[in-house]
């Protein structure tokens, strides 16, 4: 009984208490504390990339490389339409010369081509091997 009676009493109190500043605002005011001040430095690393010389002959080769795949390529599709143009004229007139030309010089190019694709093929794929260690 005695702590029942103790706990209203205590309860009314601030009760009591919180009527009293229920319209009024609260204060408060900005200090200034002082403290010690903390600097805090970060050190920036900016890390230039270096493009090893291999790196640059193996992107060098792999533009050669593009280059001459890119021959054969037009080539096969070229190569395709002479003979069609062959035997259309083989089986209407006599100018079966003029698509020969075309296609003697069509395997010139083709055979350049080639040969690029085999001069590049081991110099690109050292340059490259070793670009990719380099790189790591």
């Amino acid at each position: 009984m005695r702590v029942v009676l103790g706990a209203c009493i205590f309860a009314g109190f601030f009760i009591g208490i919180g009527n009293l500043t229920a319209d009024k605002p609260v204060e408060y005011r900005d200090r200034d504390v002082p403290g010690p001040t903390v600097t805090k430095t970060e050190e920036v690393h900016t890390e230039t990339r270096y493009v090893p010389e291999s790196c640059k002959t193996a992107m060098k080769l792999a533009d050669r490389r593009a280059k001459a795949a890119a021959v054969l390529d037009n080539a096969s599709t070229e190569l395709l339409t002479y003979i069609s143009d062959a035997r259309r004229e083989l089986a209407s007139t006599n100018k079966l010369n003029d698509t020969e030309t075309h296609v003697r010089q069509l395997q010139a190019t083709v055979v350049a081509a080639v040969l690029e694709m085999s001069n590049t093929d081991k110099p690109y794929a050292d340059a490259y091997a070793t670009c990719e260690q380099e790189m790591k």
